[in-house]
């Protein structure tokens, strides 16, 4: 069962550093010919569909809202709609990583389990994201809204995106999931290359390190969606086998806030201390 004490620790940005956490360990899984439980991904599809409906919702009732004329509760109303395209981008970074490592997955051991849910989940985020971008283009003028900062912040995840995927991009057939293939090949050299002068540990805490860094200026605090997010969570997750995260690995801070999964899936807990980053 959930735990209501979490819930109040959700934030979109746990969902970047989930899907950091995932690309550095993406192999455990993907070179494991154990199979992910049918109902962990049926509830990863659940909890996506739940989301991209609400997604939806949110930004339908914002346009219909809009008037050319200011209504005293217009700048709220901005506000909100405004971090549902920033929870809209964001979270595009795990949906795209997370489908990759299950396409990639299915490809190693002729399966076909978890890349016809990546492929949906990924297509329905598409759907959310071309609304959240005819409405920024829409309304780019509207000061409360911001739509520069917000189109910085998708650019940013566009990056972010393709730099997680580069290591798993360079192996494996699922180039189709970064935004820019180029883009996320030569971040996957690059990290190649650091490997030969630093371990993969040290890559990885430099690689979430400077993640933070690059979001701290971004007000990606508690979702609009958390329920859904968290279900989410909870299912990738949840879709790891019971060794794969270190005791004492740099990326065990991701989970500090602790996931507490549903009785459909494991309850194994992940939580440590978070890496240094005095720039948060």
């Amino acid at each position: 069962m959930s735990n209501p004490a979490y819930q109040q620790d959700v934030k979109v940005a746990h969902l970047v550093e989930l899907a950091a956490l995932v690309a550095a360990h993406h192999s455990h899984l993907i070179e494991t010919s154990a199979r992910i439980p049918d109902t962990v991904l049926e509830e990863y599809w659940r909890h996506t569909r739940i989301r991209t409906r609400l997604w939806m919702n949110s930004i339908e009732t914002a346009a219909a809202m809009f008037s050319p004329a200011q209504e005293p509760d217009q700048d709220s109303i901005q506000t909100e709609v405004g971090n549902v395209l920033q929870e809209v981008f964001a979270a595009e970074v795990l949906t795209r990583v997370w489908g990759a490592v299950l396409t990639a997955k299915d490809q190693r051991w002729k399966t076909f389990d978890g890349e016809p849910v990546a492929r949906t989940v990924l297509a329905q985020h598409s759907q959310a994201r071309n609304r959240a971008m005819t409405f920024l283009l829409q309304h780019q003028n509207e000061k409360q809204l911001n739509p520069s900062r917000i189109d910085r912040t998708r650019r940013s995840c566009e990056r972010w995106t393709d730099c997680l995927l580069g290591p798993i991009v360079n192996r494996y057939d699922v180039g189709e999931f970064a935004h820019d293939t180029s883009r996320a090949i030569e971040f996957g050299r690059d990290q190649q290359a650091e490997l030969t002068v630093t371990s993969s540990d040290h890559v990885w805490s430099f690689v979430l390190a400077g993640l933070r860094l690059a979001f701290s200026m971004t007000p990606l605090t508690h979702p609009i969606h958390a329920d859904a997010h968290r279900g989410i969570m909870n299912a990738v997750l949840g879709s790891f086998p019971a060794g794969a995260f270190s005791n004492d690995g740099p990326f065990k801070s991701i989970l500090a806030h602790r996931v507490y999964r549903s009785s459909e899936i494991s309850d194994r807990l992940f939580g440590v201390p978070q890496v240094e980053n005095t720039n948060r």
